[in-house]
């Protein structure tokens, strides 16, 4: 059992995190609409975001995270630490708090072809993305993720609420009543599934994570989920 400040830091956490990620790639979908006219085709794009993200992550992969889980005792447990390590904070299919930055280097590729080729100019597109958003959110919910592209998909509605600018969500798109009744259904379907994953968790052996370095809250903790570098855990 756990005091009762214990539990409401946990609850005060667990409500920033359900907002944060989603904030954050909306300033980033909206920086980015400040500049994609700069950008000169869709290699030129990838070649500048794999320099100012991908290197960025690896190199904080190999120099910091790999080695603060080593020497944490992380990979006390592991029949194959290599293994571990490379697929689970490389193709980021454990739990590496670093998976946003492949998200997000996805997110801009994806962004920036829908928007070349005129999709994003729908008025149905924002609505288009709620279902995607919802199927990532499940899928990463059950642990499934790959160099963060089930991260992209979760959280490109975001990026394009940020891209287009909320001020320019009004009337003239679809009604300030459709965009506040879809902002809150999504804020509701996102708490659901949240409560709903914490629920299923509430039966297991669970630890507060010593350091949070990993970006999560409640982590069950079993040699079973163990060997694979796996948590049943939740992405925000």
């Amino acid at each position: 059992d756990y005091s009762i400040m214990a539990k409401l830091i946990g609850i005060l956490v667990g409500f920033i995190y359900t907002f944060h990620m989603p904030l954050f790639m909306m300033l980033s979908g909206a920086c980015f609409g400040l500049t994609i006219g700069k950008v000169n085709g869709v290699q030129s794009l990838a070649k500048n975001k794999a320099r100012r993200l991908m290197l960025p992550f690896l190199f904080t992969t190999l120099l910091l995270t790999l080695p603060l889980k080593y020497f944490g005792g992380y990979y006390d447990d592991s029949s194959n630490v290599l293994q571990d390590m490379f697929l689970g904070q490389v193709l980021l299919l454990g739990n590496s708090h670093l998976w946003f930055i492949a998200s997000l280097f996805w997110i801009f590729l994806f962004y920036y072809i829908l928007y070349k080729k005129g999709i994003t100019d729908s008025k149905y597109f924002l609505i288009s993305l709620v279902v995607p958003t919802l199927v990532g959110t499940y899928l990463v919910n059950k642990g499934f993720e790959f160099l963060g592209l089930v991260g992209a998909i979760k959280h490109l509605l975001y990026f394009a609420i940020g891209f287009k600018g909320l001020k320019q969500i009004d009337s003239k798109i679809w009604g300030a009543t459709s965009v506040h009744s879809c902002s809150a259904l999504l804020i509701h379907l996102r708490i659901f599934l949240e409560v709903w994953q914490w629920r299923k968790l509430d039966n297991e052996k669970c630890a507060l994570h010593p350091c949070g370095c990993d970006g999560r809250i409640w982590l069950p903790y079993n040699d079973a989920s163990f060997k694979k570098d796996r948590f049943v855990e939740s992405y925000y």
